[in-house]
């Protein structure tokens, strides 16, 4: 038990109802956060009883993952966790242990393969002894402990370098001696949507080297080997395309150690090289409209009709993202582009386009789907004329919207039937 051990003054019992005002530092941060029944607590004792309850619920449950593997993996790690947080109740309150132990399982979905972090006692020790400094100072510091923790992590093996320099990870066969140690850094290194964030780093390092590019301390690309043969490139979104910002540091990065090429990292080059030569052409034949933020010019460039209305604002024929390519890719904003679009004469497909505001869109006349979009704020919109797909949409604002002739569908989204009160629809679907 927590706080048969844990060595506070604050355990004086009042025999009142607890305040907030009572609470600081993590105590009050882990409070908040959960919003315990302070008004149930005569004393500090009654709250770290509680929170360790919730602890040990958390830990007793079982956070499976999009597979057998994933969530065995899962459990390994968090094993490890609990036991690591449990046994050692002299160092952290129980108020710490609950908030940290959510913080590591706030990722881990059903439906990812996102696996917590590999336990290193002294850079956790380290990371919430200044989370606890901070909170001293400030109750009201917000923090996200296992994102401080896991970047922390990293640092620990990057060492004072901060810009624009390669990590070389050996594989086991040329460093069998430090393979677990490589492993781990591999794991910790790894940018969040790469493959060596989870299991299937041992499984690459077993086949060859794996090299990093960081920025600022940041993963930027991935390069990962096959024995002597580079076999694949990843940039930070893991779509199998390279960057084009960090094309030539990565094919710098191949020339000058003369890497043997696999077919797939070959062909990634050539797509990438393809794409940048495109892109040229497009600045070339557009750059005084994308200097001038020429809207309808950039519409029509590429294809979506726009017709000028008596108002200034621009109606297209329908929307969705550019082949092979993104719009940042050109130097556009395509939340400036929405600035002068009121209306969508067909239909709309938001995913993989850089819109996270609808600006000026005032009618929709087709469906629109916004799953997996960067959309947050449908801004003036008021009309859509066909159906619209809010599922697993980062939509949050949508008090303009007043009508929807088709249905709703608004499973796995941020809103609910009850945001959706003042807009007329046919049917909503949760």
């Amino acid at each position: 038990m927590f706080i048969q051990k844990f060595n506070n003054n604050q355990y004086n019992p009042s025999f009142t109802a607890m305040k907030s005002s009572a609470f600081t530092g993590v105590d009050y941060a882990c409070m908040r956060k959960f919003k315990a029944p302070i008004e149930k607590f005569n004393s500090i004792s009654d709250f770290y009883m509680w929170a360790e309850k919730n602890f040990y619920k958390l830990a007793s449950s079982k956070i499976e993952g999009r597979n057998s593997i994933i969530t065995k993996e899962r459990e390994k790690i968090l094993a490890i966790w609990t036991k690591f947080l449990s046994e050692n109740n002299n160092l952290f309150s129980p108020s710490l242990v609950l908030l940290a132990y959510n913080s590591i399982l706030k990722n881990l979905k059903p439906d990812n393969e996102n696996i917590p972090p590999e336990l290193n006692q002294d850079i956790f020790v380290k990371t919430v002894d200044n989370l606890e400094a901070d909170l001293e100072k400030d109750k009201n510091y917000k923090f996200d402990l296992d994102k401080i923790y896991r970047k922390n992590l990293a640092e620990s093996f990057l060492g004072e370098k901060k810009s624009g320099y390669w990590l070389i990870i050996p594989s086991q066969k040329n460093d069998e001696k430090n393979y677990e140690k490589n492993l781990e850094k591999l794991k910790s290194c790894s940018y969040r949507t790469w493959c060596t964030k989870n299991i299937k780093a041992e499984d690459y390092l077993k086949e060859g080297d794996v090299h990093i590019y960081f920025e600022n301390n940041n993963p930027k690309i991935g390069i990962r080997f096959r024995g002597e043969r580079l076999e694949d490139i990843s940039g930070v979104k893991n779509d199998g395309k390279i960057p084009l910002e960090y094309f030539d540091i990565v094919k710098n990065h191949i020339q000058e150690n003369n890497y043997k090429i696999g077919f797939e990292a070959n062909c990634q080059l050539e797509s990438a090289e393809a794409l940048r030569e495109k892109i040229r052409q497009i600045k070339s034949d557009l750059g005084e409209a994308i200097k001038n933020k020429d809207t309808f010019k950039i519409l029509d460039y590429f294809g979506f009709k726009p017709i000028l209305l008596p108002n200034g604002s621009i109606s297209i024929a329908n929307y969705h993202t550019l082949n092979y390519f993104l719009f940042e890719d050109l130097g556009i904003n395509e939340n400036d582009l929405f600035k002068k679009i009121s209306e969508i004469r067909g239909h709309a497909y938001f995913r993989k386009t850089g819109v996270t505001n609808l600006g000026s869109l005032n009618k929709i006349l087709g469906d629109v789907n916004f799953a997996d979009s960067q959309v947050r704020d449908l801004g003036k919109l008021e009309t859509i004329e066909g159906s619209a797909f809010f599922s697993d949409s980062k939509i949050t604002n949508i008090k303009n919207l007043k009508m929807v002739k088709g249905f709703i569908y608004i499973q796995k989204a941020l809103i609910n039937p009850d945001d959706l009160k003042n807009v007329s629809t046919t049917k909503i679907i949760s």
